[in-house]
């Protein structure tokens, strides 16, 4: 017997685009992909919008497999508050700034889900170790690249994470040359 609300959103907030799917048992089901292009730099009412539309089609596909969303888990880059939801970047998303995202997926959805909020680089390093059977190496580190730069790092099993629950080591605004390493490397 299937329980209705088994499913978990993912969401991959990046720069120019969402993209999400839905998982059951740790697995994406099948045709539950999705990607929206998203302005970051856009108005609050257009990153709002997008959301909301992400909500209202994760909510829809849910329905279409007989099954219901339980929360929601997103990956943004940074900086940005993990634990209110709310970002904290000006180079994107700034129109936004400080303000929570998890309602917006709510009202998307036309109901309150747990949201749950973490640093793209950490994301990916944690999906990384346990598909790629990592977690016996004592020291892990990861690096994306897309709009920015990001880093993340563990160290006996531990994701290293600053106060606000990004990277505790950060690279993407460290000197480079007469710029910034994030300003070499990244799509912008």
């Amino acid at each position: 017997m299937k329980n209705s609300d088994s499913l978990i959103l993912s969401i991959d907030a990046g720069g120019t685009s969402l993209k999400a799917g839905l998982i059951l048992n740790e697995e994406l089901v099948k045709d539950s992909f999705m990607s929206l292009p998203i302005d970051s730099a856009g108005s609050k009412t257009s990153i709002s919008e997008t959301f909301c539309r992400l909500g209202e089609a994760a909510s829809r596909k849910a329905r279409e497999a007989g099954l219901g969303i339980r929360a929601a888990a997103v990956c943004i880059p940074g900086p940005f508050d993990y634990k209110k939801g709310c970002s904290l970047m000006t180079h994107k998303y700034k129109n936004i700034y400080g303000l929570p995202l998890g309602p917006f997926i709510c009202k998307g959805m036309g109901r309150e889900i747990p949201v749950k909020f973490m640093h793209d680089s950490t994301a990916f390093l944690l999906g990384s170790v346990t598909r790629q059977n990592l977690a016996h190496h004592s020291r892990v580190c990861g690096v994306i690249i897309g709009t920015g730069l990001g880093f993340a790092s563990m160290i006996d099993g531990k994701i290293l994470e600053s106060s606000s629950g990004g990277p505790g080591i950060s690279i993407f605004s460290r000197p480079y040359l007469q710029k910034t390493a994030e300003d070499y490397v990244s799509k912008r």
